[in-house]
């Protein structure tokens, strides 16, 4: 039985029909925003079947027109807009991509008598 970690957003219905599709049920909700896994819910997965599987995933989002990942297309929105594609991750990531950043910049090395 499949149990899923996703975005709880639009973009997640397509992998959803595949999923059932492939295993032959509807799979059991394993996420929270931003695809974090809720592992309060393993007991409650683990009573409804015997040969487990989760998956995780969040969405990345992929602009096939310029080949880069991080944007996402929302389709139901009035003009189609691009945005970011998970606006947990995103929030959770900002942090250290500054800081990664910084040290990247901020960072010399040089060598000294041999």
């Amino acid at each position: 039985m499949p149990s899923r970690a996703f975005c709880s957003d639009e973009s997640q219905g397509y992998p959803i029909i595949l999923i059932a599709k492939h295993f032959g049920t509807f799979p059991f909700n394993h996420g929270q925003v931003g695809g974090v896994i809720s592992t309060d819910r393993h007991g409650p997965h683990a009573h409804h079947g015997q040969d487990l599987v989760i998956i995780h995933a969040s969405h990345v989002g992929y602009d096939h027109l310029s080949g880069t990942f991080g944007v996402y297309r929302r389709l139901q929105t009035d003009n189609h807009a691009d945005t970011t594609s998970c606006g947990k991750i995103c929030g959770v990531l900002d942090w250290y991509l500054k800081e990664y950043d910084f040290a990247k910049n901020n960072i010399q090395l040089s060598k000294e008598a041999g």
